[in-house]
């Protein structure tokens, strides 16, 4: 997967509600009006009509005038011509159809979007284009609230190997371990699936695992996720998360940002975006406030600590706009070549953002992440 160097200037304009071009009507008489909105009043000169009409002598030719004077007037209940859509919008608990729309050289996209949220508390602030928001929000305390979360081997790894960090970090219910638990832990175990279809079908044949509360949805295009479901986070996300919740589950959403370059995605990549910036523009944080949890994958920006966080603020903030209940984590590893100093500058920037995040690591860098957990228990994460 490509990460682009994020630019923090203003993101490209691509909302999903309608927006209405201006149209210029022009009537019998030559007069042009500029219609916004279907529902703009306008009036023409009352005087100059009544002049005319008492300078014609003939009955029905000044009965004619004011009869056409008055069909020129329009009321905010009497729309008077028809606004122009230039970007059209579904919203619904349907799937959309295969035609995913179509990009314009100016950045614009039409087609349609099904959006299967419901929409968050009127203190959530509002959403803008980009993933931008306005209103109150208090952002999450890693510190005080910590989520962790690691796989179950490697996490075994670093009892064995650093057993005062892995207590101080995993030896809570609010931590994860992802698979199976792990002797000496209270690490909450997970369940993980990369595919909608096969976690309704273990639900559907009995072979969810027993006693398992959580289960975490990740769908990158690198992973076995079926096509349909990396051209459509914006349906699988909310299904995932609405199936889980009906099943008892609460549910983490792990969307990888390589699903905007996924070929025929119903929301993709265009130029001149960065990656972070057509996965804010695609919505992808938004279509996984439905779930407890809502996981950044932004360790792919590890590297400069102010990209990192912008993917981090922005994925964020639009995610809390529709969700405000939402909980946010984030990503970070040691594979990618970043050094403990490095990777520890990136949580120092933006745990008071988040309420955790998921240490990626390897069997042979364990050790650097077990240096960056050390770095942070020191600094009272």
């Amino acid at each position: 997967m490509s990460h682009n160097i994020i630019s923090r200037l203003p993101l490209p304009k691509r909302s999903r509600i309608q927006e209405i071009k201006q149209e210029q009507v022009e009537y019998p008489d030559g007069m042009q009006v500029g219609i916004f909105d279907s529902s703009v009043p306008f009036s023409i000169n009352k005087t100059l009509v009544m002049s005319i009409a008492l300078a014609i002598s003939c009955a029905g030719v000044t009965t004619y005038f004011l009869f056409a004077a008055q069909k020129t007037k329009v009321t905010d209940t009497q729309p008077h011509a028809k606004t122009v859509l230039s970007q059209t919008t579904q919203s619904s608990n349907t799937q959309p159809s295969n035609n995913a729309g179509t990009s314009t050289s100016g950045g614009t996209r039409t087609g349609s979007h099904t959006n299967t949220m419901s929409s968050g508390s009127n203190n959530a602030g509002t959403s803008t284009s980009g993933g931008t928001r306005t209103g109150s929000h208090t952002p999450g305390n890693g510190a005080s609230s910590p989520h962790w979360l690691m796989t179950s081997g490697l996490l075994g790894n670093l009892l064995s190997m650093s057993p005062n960090v892995a207590d101080h970090f995993f030896n809570s219910n609010s931590a994860f371990v992802k698979s199976t638990p792990v002797n000496g832990l209270a690490a909450t175990p997970i369940a993980s699936y990369t595919s909608y279809a096969q976690f309704a079908q273990d639900l559907s044949d009995g072979s969810f695992p027993a006693n398992v509360q959580w289960v975490m949805f990740g769908i990158e295009s690198t992973t076995n996720t079926p096509l349909i479901e990396q051209q459509q986070p914006n349906v699988y996300l909310p299904k995932f998360a609405e199936l889980a919740h009906q099943h008892g589950l609460k549910v983490i959403e792990v969307p990888g940002m390589d699903l905007v370059y996924v070929n025929g995605a119903d929301c993709h990549y265009q130029y001149p975006e960065t990656t972070a910036q057509a996965y804010l523009n695609c919505h992808i944080p938004q279509d996984s406030s439905q779930a407890d949890i809502y996981l950044i994958e932004a360790q792919g920006y590890q590297s400069s600590v102010s990209d990192y966080t912008y993917a981090v603020t922005g994925s964020s903030e639009q995610a809390l706009a529709a969700n405000p209940t939402l909980t946010i984590m984030s990503g970070l590893t040691t594979d990618r070549g970043d050094s403990a100093t490095q990777i520890f500058s990136c949580w120092q920037a933006t745990h008071n953002l988040v309420s955790g995040y998921w240490m990626n690591s390897t069997s042979s860098t364990l050790p650097e992440a077990d240096q960056v957990l050390q770095s942070i228990m020191t600094h009272g994460g």
